[in-house]
């Protein structure tokens, strides 16, 4: 079981939108949390720095990336993913990123409206995916193609 992740992140590019040989969304976020901390005199004063990345797929994927830019502040939560590679050099590799669950603007630095999908769009969009999946043969499982 993978652990879970639950912060406030903000994004350093605009979300990457892709899509998989199937024909499925996903978009990858390069996110950073910051520990920030107000001195004595009233200073802020830049703490410890984590680099991320996320990836959001299928049905949140292009919503994501209409909604949220570099610079936005977002409230994720997901799983805790590592991948391990060996290089051509021969150089074992390790990154860390998060599957993103639920993700979401933050309201700490400003106001944001939100919309709704009509029913009748999010009914035709299951009803693509389903016409999908029945062509391919049953639901495809795969890695995010990034």
């Amino acid at each position: 079981m993978l652990p879970q992740v639950n912060g406030q992140f903000v994004l350093v590019r605009d979300p990457e939108l892709r899509f998989s040989q199937a024909g499925k969304p996903w978009v990858k976020l390069r996110l950073v949390a910051k520990d920030r901390k107000r001195t004595g005199s009233g200073e802020w004063v830049d703490g410890d720095v984590c680099f991320i990345d996320a990836l959001v797929g299928e049905r949140d994927a292009e919503a994501v990336a209409e909604s949220v830019g570099k610079g936005d502040s977002v409230l994720v939560s997901g799983k805790l993913q590592m991948r391990e590679w060996e290089t051509n050099e021969g150089q074992r590799m390790t990154s860390y990123s998060i599957l993103v669950d639920a993700i979401g603007p933050s309201l700490r630095r400003g106001v944001v409206k939100s919309a709704r999908v009509a029913a009748e769009q999010q009914q035709a969009g299951d009803a693509a995916v389903r016409a999908v999946e029945e062509f391919l043969g049953g639901e495809v499982l795969e890695e995010a193609p990034f």
